[in-house]
């Protein structure tokens, strides 16, 4: 069966200290910007009405601009927020800048 998605405004928000408020079933977040060490994390906390026990969250990250490999690493999703762990993957170079996270709610 083909997903719909009938609101067609996409969230947007930018994050200050690891967090952002963004009320829409699926959106954009550019965070502050971080200095991740190799091998290092940053937690991003979307606080999102959408957000139920249960839900599944689909996401991706880039990172803009600068060296460093980021992923998502975790994904939690809790009554009224989603709970992301933001990974630098990469093996030496340090993360230095903004994240940009997408997200969408899958609900349960």
């Amino acid at each position: 069966m083909p997903i719909v998605i009938t609101d067609t405004v996409i969230g947007t928000g930018t994050a200050s200290a690891g967090a952002v408020t963004i009320n829409k079933i699926y959106g954009r977040v550019i965070t502050e910007s971080y200095t991740t060490l190799a091998g290092g994390s940053e937690t991003l906390q979307i606080n999102n009405t959408f957000a139920s026990v249960g839900d599944v969250v689909l996401t991706n990250v880039y990172g803009a601009p600068g060296a460093g490999s980021p992923v998502i690493s975790s994904v939690s999703c809790i009554g009224g927020a989603i709970i992301l762990i933001i990974h630098n993957v990469h093996l030496s170079a340090a993360f230095s800048g903004t994240y940009v996270v997408n997200y969408v709610i899958f609900k349960a």
